[in-house]
């Protein structure tokens, strides 16, 4: 069965870190099985690329897929990288 869901954006702080700003197990196995399906994950914060990177290695979205799926926001800044 082919999903219907394309693309989760998932913001980092408060979501997808527990509150020992931790990035638990479970949320590295659904984030990965989400991709497994053909789902693009992307991750939406304030923080930079390289306060991002480390949860992407964590989960697996390495290579040129960061770039392709990250939404970054400081203050009245948007960075969105998307790979054409």
């Amino acid at each position: 069965m082919t999903s219907t869901i394309k693309l989760i954006a998932i913001d980092i702080d408060g979501t997808l870190l527990n509150e020992k700003n931790e990035l638990a197990q479970e949320t590295i196995d659904a984030v990965q099985a989400a991709k497994a399906q053909g789902i693009k994950v992307v991750l939406c914060t304030g923080r930079p690329l390289t306060g991002v990177q480390p949860y992407l290695d964590a989960m697996g979205i390495s290579g040129d897929d960061h770039l392709n799926y990250s939404y970054l926001s400081k203050k009245s800044s948007v960075f969105m990288f998307f790979k054409n």
